[in-house]
Formats: structure tokens, sequence, C-alpha cells
């Protein structure tokens, strides 16, 4: 199953986007895009993949990427359950970022 997702993160901040895996199985995050004012298309973001833990998502595998970096950025293989994808500022943001990210799971 693939699904995508788009947001805007605030300079500094954080958004998260929760799925369900039915099976074990790769889980691949690919950031396909981010614009904005101020916003050059080479930033790079965080992204991780965990599970949620109340107004946040506990990222267990967490990676800095770029568009431009060979795709998916992030990847690892879970088993069954409610899991999440963070996307954050690593520190380098000036204006917000609008994003958008696919999450390719079983």
């Amino acid at each position: 199953m693939s699904e995508s997702f788009t947001g805007t993160l605030p300079v500094g901040g954080f958004r998260f986007f929760t799925f369900n895996i039915a099976a074990n199985g790769t889980v691949n995050v690919t950031l396909n895009s981010v614009s904005g004012a101020g916003v050059p298309p080479t930033v790079q973001l965080g992204l991780g993949i965990g599970q949620p833990s109340g107004i946040d998502c506990s990222a267990t595998t967490n990676v800095t990427a770029g568009v431009t970096a060979a795709a998916p950025q992030a990847t690892g293989t879970f088993g069954p359950g409610l899991f999440c994808v963070r996307v954050y500022d690593v520190g380098n943001l000036f204006g917000p970022a609008n994003f958008n990210i696919t999450i390719a799971h079983p």
C-alpha cells in the first residue's frame, strides 16, 4: 500500500502522519517535494519512522534527507500495528516549508 501526505512544516517544528501495517514488512518513506518562500529545493528535512506517542511520533529510525537523495530516504522493517512518520526541521529552515511524502508499507 502507498499513501501520500502533504503539509507545511514550521521553522523548528514537526508534523507526523499515522498509518496501519497489517503484516510484517518493509516501510519506505520518500520525501517527494519541498517548497516555500525562502526554502531552497535542496533543503534537508528530518524523517523518522516509529509509533505515535501522545501528540508526537516516537521515531526509532531517523534520517536527514533531501529531495535530491536516492529514494526512498527512510526505510525499516516493522510488524503489524499503528505506526507514524515524523517530518521535522533539522535546524536549517528560515521559513515554513511545504512538503509531500509517500509512505509505502505492507
